[in-house]
């Protein structure tokens, strides 16, 4: 429960998630790149090692990058999942937008109904066509 004002709109809500998502994909960005400098730095090292004949240290070196490459693709794996889920926020959001604006089309067609007397307006189209027929010139709706 707020102490202070009224809580948050969901609208203020979704943008505030959006941001959130947003923010953890550009620091999953960092972090892999990071992770794919340090693939690289490990892929050198283990050809130095190899080179100078230290077999052991570079097998040890492999696993890490193995492990390495690993966490590279599960960091790809959460940015496609935090991407979906923005991507459902922002339908979410859009839905929300057009049913608003939907419930405004239907008040606004009501009030339209409400001040429309469908039998009065029948009754001065019958009136019209009527004198249009005693003037002599054809209506247009029949030939």
């Amino acid at each position: 429960m707020q102490l202070f004002g009224a809580g948050k709109t969901p609208q203020e809500k979704i943008k505030e998630y959006g941001r959130q998502i947003k923010r953890s994909i550009r620091d999953m960005d960092r972090e892999r790149g990071a992770l794919e400098r340090q693939e690289k730095k490990l892929m050198t090292d283990i050809k130095k090692e190899a080179k100078e004949g230290r077999v052991d240290s570079a097998k040890i070196m492999a696993k890490d990058l193995v492990r390495t490459r690993g966490y590279i693709k599960k960091m790809y794996k959460m940015k496609s999942h935090m991407e979906a889920v923005s991507l459902r926020l922002q339908t979410m959001q859009s839905s929300a937008q057009m049913a608003q604006s939907m419930k405004g089309v239907v008040k606004v067609m009501g009030t339209m109904n409400k001040k429309m007397n469908l039998p009065q307006i029948q009754k001065i189209m019958m009136e019209f066509e009527k004198q249009n027929e005693m003037m002599g010139a054809p209506c247009s709706g029949r030939p």
